[in-house]
């Protein structure tokens, strides 16, 4: 059994909140291997059974949700100088706890795989999501930081190969540490069948789009708002929460259009359940890309249609039964939400398939043997 440390800067506050959940899944797959786990994450709150969770402070409220680079884009100098403290009081905290523990984990590289490396003295495995690689690669010295965080590393993780390929281009250089591609696993789908029941009568017969995620820019609400209206005869479901949900919202003109807010786990299996397609209107932002949308592959565990952009880690992550569109292009947005409408065909069916291999039951094995366990 190791002990290990692991770094975030997101981890749910409760059972079904979704910030970090992703993290809190990986630590949970690893406690149910044999390991013990310490989880340094900002705020108190809730962890998975047998995991200690220890609090660090984040100051001007940088680290309170899900949207620190929606933060640094939107307030640039307040957002700098609360990630500048949130660093420093994670590196404190790395250096405090790190001599008890065997191996580090940290999830995000700056700022947790940077205090993995120069705190933590002890093997340290950086997992790379959406937004990290675009902060080095806008970061005056990014690259420098990039072969730092490279050279003192036993492993990085990427959540997609896009991501990979773009480490490796501002390190200029051969790797030193080993480089692995891995999107975080999902659970099964759990989609509780009252509620399933409840929604189906709610719709009247009509046909049922989803989405799932928060609303901010990147994951392209507005371009979905835009390619839909007008379809009275289409109910769009779209849950989550963020600082653009009332533009969206003004913009779904002429569609029974209904934001339920975040969902539970099982709220969203059911809503996934009802729906006839799931739609994933992503597209980049500046230097952002989504990394592996783990929200694509429960969409397609629950063997749902799926239309996607091809942006990011997507088109690499996508199943056969994935209809992927160029992003911000609302005309073929709209004309692929047609196509889908009229004729599915056996998309879903397809999607569970290929889904099938990213459960933390296949996948769980593979992130422990990068994590060197």
């Amino acid at each position: 059994m190791s002990r290990l440390l692991v770094l975030t800067t997101s981890f749910p506050r409760a059972p079904g909140d979704a910030a970090g959940s992703f993290v809190a899944a990986g630590v949970a797959d690893l406690r149910a291997r044999g390991h013990d786990a310490t989880v340094l994450a900002p705020g108190r709150g809730w962890a998975p059974d047998g995991v200690r969770r220890v609090r660090y402070p984040a100051p001007g409220g940088l680290l309170a949700g899900h949207g620190a680079p929606d933060v640094l884009e939107n307030r640039p100098l307040s957002g700098h100088v609360a990630g500048l403290a949130a660093s420093a009081a994670l590196l404190a905290a790395t250096a405090r706890h790190a001599p008890t523990h065997d191996r580090i984990v940290a999830h995000w590289l700056v700022p947790c795989g940077l205090a993995a490396v120069l705190a933590g003295r002890r093997p340290a495995v950086l997992y790379a999501h959406g937004g990290d690689v675009a902060l080095l690669e806008r970061l005056p010295g990014g690259a420098r930081l990039a072969r730092t965080l490279d050279a003192r590393a036993e492993g990085l993780v990427f959540v997609s190969e896009d991501l990979r390929r773009r480490f490796a281009a501002l390190l200029g250089r051969e790797p030193r540490a080993r480089h692995h591609v891995l999107p975080m696993g999902i659970a099964a789908p759990a989609p509780h069948p009252a509620r399933v029941e409840a929604l189906r009568r709610s719709l009247h017969g009509r046909r049922v789009v989803v989405t799932v995620g928060r609303f901010v820019p990147i994951k392209g609400h507005d371009v979905l708002a835009r390619a839909l209206a007008g379809r009275g005869d289409v109910v769009w479901i779209a849950a989550g929460e963020g600082p653009e949900r009332d533009r969206v919202r003004a913009l779904a003109r002429g569609v029974d259009a209904r934001f339920p807010g975040p969902v539970l786990p099982a709220e969203r299996d059911a809503l996934f359940a009802v729906a006839d397609v799931v739609v994933l209107p992503s597209r980049p932002v500046a230097a952002r890309t989504e990394g592996t949308p783990l929200v694509l592959l429960e969409a397609m565990a629950a063997g749902r249609p799926v239309i996607a952009s091809a942006t990011g880690g997507i088109p690499a992550a996508a199943g056969p039964g994935v209809c992927l569109v160029p992003p911000g292009d609302v005309a073929a947005l709209r004309a692929a939400v047609d196509g889908v409408l009229a004729e599915p065909g056996d998309a879903g069916a397809a999607n569970a398939r290929h889904a099938a291999r990213h459960l933390w039951s296949h996948v769980g094995a593979a992130h422990a043997a990068a994590l060197g366990l």
